[in-house]
């Protein structure tokens, strides 16, 4: 049985997870408008794994409702992110309420209310890496006649390439900020932007104090904020230029217009996923004091846990510590405690020893330094200045920590990915699609990266 690895995220809540597996295997079809579903999913050490044979059918039977239907890729976006508002909306209507006063019964009534609506969002959770590839095989194949041999590559990335991440956004609104710092600005952004520490159900508010400490490392918050006002104008200045430039016609630019618009939703959707985890969690707390669990031990529980209220502490806080997933003919089976090491034999994926390894190159350059390996956003606080960050992928979240580093290097990744365009945004060398490099190195490893030539290898 072959299977297809759709990416690496770290070690999620199996809360999260559960919901997942309910969207893709139950929900997909109708979120996607075919007829069709998931039935196989794996999970092991944070990578995510599903049917090769399901997925190409997938794949298939999207590409085929696009051609029939020109507005559904358009569609989907807006399906996406009405889904993710939705729950948004409803998340802060809960933080609203007195839940202290609520009984047993009604807890249980606003739970299922509220998973119903999630796990539709979570049909389209996986929807980047199931949409991108029909995007990208389409306007690469018109762009081919037109690129006239010159680099198809970095066409793409022009036309695909735009403005809109949320991270810049408070990015912007920060050193704004501190060109006139006042308290009243201050307490306004922390409040505008509590949410955006969260990740997944891990909750850290933003607070007043962070942003006094970030406006202090600010060397010229000015002359910053002007390259980022001037980097958001000219991607917009690239793109008008390349669409004349290649002379795109109406239909072709109407499709290039859709895969922005889902580049957009990429990004979006995540951002209204951690404003949801955000007001939900004094729910989600409550819920487990009723159980006699914290908050650490409940967002463990499987939505069918909750419901059924019979799982022990002691099967709990062995998946706190680490736990693997298998799905398969409709059961999920977790493993955890003394079956885990068992499961991750017949589960796990061989790996090679390796020391020197080779990907696409996002950005030249050519550095030496140590590694520092980050398999999900939970220790990204470890990383120091001149460490070369290896990760699956990068995402808004890291941005912070990427201003210290030497260079970047990620197991996935197209031209358009957030490691990509963040690298050349601030010419850090990175390479991107390296497979495995997160597997490949450890940690403090003395490694070269060679982004001339797109290699990384162990010193």
């Amino acid at each position: 049985m072959k299977w297809k690895k759709l990416f690496s995220r770290g070690s999620h809540p199996l809360l999260f997870i559960d919901s997942v597996i309910i969207g893709i295997t139950k929900l997909l079809g109708k979120a996607l408008e075919i007829d069709f579903n998931i039935t196989k999913y794996k999970r092991i050490d944070g990578e995510s794994f599903i049917y090769m044979k399901e997925y190409k059918e997938l794949l298939w039977r999207t590409r085929k409702k696009a051609r029939a239907d020109n507005n559904y890729m358009k569609r989907l976006a807006d399906n996406c992110i009405g889904s993710y508002e939705k729950i948004k909306k409803l998340a802060k209507e809960i933080n609203n309420q007195n839940i202290k006063e609520k009984t047993n019964l009604e807890l249980r009534n606003i739970f299922l209310k509220f998973m119903s609506k999630y796990n539709y969002a979570m049909a389209f959770i996986y929807l980047p890496w199931f949409i991108e590839p029909i995007f990208e095989d389409i306007i690469r194949k018109e762009l081919r006649s037109k690129a006239k041999g010159k680099n198809l590559k970095d066409y793409y990335r022009k036309l695909i390439n735009i403005s809109g991440v949320y991270r810049d956004e408070e990015k912007l609104e920060l050193l704004k900020i501190a060109t006139n710092p006042t308290k009243s600005k201050i307490r306004t952004h922390a409040k505008k932007y509590s949410w955006i520490k969260t990740y997944i159900y891990s909750v850290k508010p933003y607070t007043e104090k962070e942003i006094k400490e970030r406006i202090k490392e600010l060397r010229n918050p000015s002359q910053e904020l002007e390259k980022l006002e001037k980097d958001v104008e000219s991607r917009e200045q690239e793109f008008q230029k390349t669409i004349k430039e290649l002379n795109i016609d109406k239909k072709l630019f109407e499709v290039i217009k859709d895969a922005r618009k889902h580049v957009l939703t990429r990004d979006y959707r995540m951002r209204l996923l951690s404003e949801t985890h955000y007001y939900i969690k004094p729910f989600i707390e409550e819920l487990g004091k009723r159980f006699g669990l914290k908050y650490e031990e409940i967002i463990q529980c499987s939505i069918k846990d909750i419901f059924s209220m019979f799982k022990q502490k002691e099967i709990i806080n062995e998946r706190r510590m680490k736990h693997t997933i298998f799905y398969a003919k409709n059961k999920l089976k977790v493993y955890s405690g003394i079956e885990l090491e068992k499961a991750k034999k017949f589960l796990r994926v061989k790996k090679k020893e390796l020391t020197i390894i080779k990907g696409f190159i996002a950005q030249e350059g050519k550095v030496v330094g140590r590694a520092k390996i980050i398999k999900d956003i939970y220790n990204i606080g470890t990383i120091r200045k001149g460490d070369i960050i290896i990760a699956t992928m990068t995402t808004p979240d890291f941005t912070e920590a990427l201003e210290k580093v030497a260079a970047i290097v990620t197991d996935e990744g197209g031209i358009t990915c957030h490691a990509a365009i963040i690298s050349r945004e601030m010419n850090i060398p990175c390479i991107i699609g390296t497979k495995n490099a997160t597997k490949v190195f450890k940690d403090g490893d003395l490694v070269e990266v060679d982004a001339n030539k797109g290699v990384i290898r162990k010193i």
